[in-house]
């Protein structure tokens, strides 16, 4: 999708400090994932994305996106628009609003 609209300077946010790691650092040469994160490190590369980690209270928005999304049937949705529920979510990540870790 990055690619599709020409994106620049994307960052992604993980709050998985395994993915970040594997996808900044690369996999180990026993990793069974292997082939997988050096295939995203190299699309990565060519789209000029970052990967930053992130705690999960620090972006609840995509925290509760990927709620919404355990409950969807299709393999892949994508948004044009954030959803209703999320706009105002997406406001307090912005601000960083904190909240207190469970």
């Amino acid at each position: 999708m990055v690619l599709e609209k020409s994106l620049q300077e994307v960052i992604v946010e993980t709050n998985s400090t395994l993915a970040e790691e594997l996808l900044n650092k690369g996999p180990s040469t026993n990793c069974p994932f292997r082939t997988i994160m050096e295939d995203s490190r190299h699309l990565i590369h060519r789209c000029n994305c970052s990967i930053q980690h992130i705690l999960q209270e620090g972006n609840k928005c995509a925290d509760m996106l990927t709620n919404m999304g355990a409950d969807q049937m299709e393999p892949l949705v994508v948004v044009e628009e954030p959803p209703i529920a999320v706009r105002s979510q997406i406001v307090a990540d912005m601000v960083r609003m904190s909240y207190r870790r469970i």
